[in-house]
């Protein structure tokens, strides 16, 4: 069966919306803004949920882990699990970070208001989508709603993301050496031109920021690449061994006529 799966088939966005209060806010998950931290947030709440969960790696819990402060004094080291002045802080700014990442999936671009004339932003007339919610009563049972929906459909589309990848780039063929389009797309791109694929990345100098599907085409590619240079040193051994064999000197066997021994 001929692939028709190219990389045009991994420019994938869902969309969807929540309740909030009487208001539905729409929701926009584009592949192409979800980070690699993203995803890891993603699946650590969905897997739960999943019919064949992916088992958590045991820890070695050690009790060091959960010191704060050290104190010396003169030759003297003190370990102290008391707790940080500045936890509470800590703590709001851990949590910041993962309403950021809900909130960022609600879409506040696409011009969906006033008959396609307004977006979000502008029918609500604030700056910032978080603004708005915190001045409305953004509470934990939203935020806990929030948080399932978009993990839910950011798992989704990296799902179907990872599953087209493979398509694309011929993954399941791990013996073959054939290139189609989009690995020569890709090679021309990552090896001969020394580029980013996706637009996101055209301005971004490290792969830690690099979107997620970057990272993952990138690290997909390289591996499909070895598969290839392994499967070409592979033939090219069986036929050296090939032309060997048939070059062996056959004196022994005629010298025994036919015997039906051979050596």
């Amino acid at each position: 069966m001929k692939n028709d799966t190219s990389l045009n088939d991994l420019n994938i966005v869902y969309h969807s919306q929540i309740k909030f209060d009487n208001f539905t806010l729409p929701l926009k998950i584009d592949i192409a803004n979800i980070t690699e931290l993203d995803y890891i947030l993603a699946f650590s709440i969905t897997n739960s949920y999943k019919l064949n969960p992916v088992d958590a790696q045991p820890k070695n819990i050690n009790e060091l882990d959960n010191i704060k402060t050290v104190y010396f004094e003169e030759d003297n080291m003190t370990l102290s699990y008391e707790r940080l002045e500045y936890q509470y802080e800590i703590d709001v700014i851990e949590e910041d970070r993962k309403i950021n990442y809900c909130t960022k999936f609600i879409n506040c671009d696409d011009l969906l208001f006033d008959n396609g004339n307004k977006n979000l932003l502008q029918y609500l007339q604030v700056d910032t989508i978080k603004d708005w919610l915190f001045e409305n009563g953004f509470d934990d049972m939203f935020y806990s709603e929030l948080y399932r929906i978009v993990s839910h459909w950011v798992d989704m589309i990296t799902t179907e993301f990872t599953a087209n990848v493979k398509k694309a780039l011929l993954l399941d063929n791990k013996d073959g050496i054939e290139m189609n389009y989009s690995l020569a797309k890709l090679r021309t791109c990552y090896e001969s031109m020394h580029m980013y694929y996706f637009d996101e990345n055209k301005d971004v100098n490290s792969f830690e920021k690099l979107s997620y599907r970057e990272q993952h085409l990138m690290q997909s590619f390289a591996t499909k690449m070895n598969y290839i240079d392994i499967a070409i040193n592979k033939d090219a051994k069986k036929q050296i061994e090939d032309k060997r064999n048939d070059n062996q000197p056959n004196s022994k066997r005629k010298r025994f006529g036919n015997t039906g021994k051979s050596f």
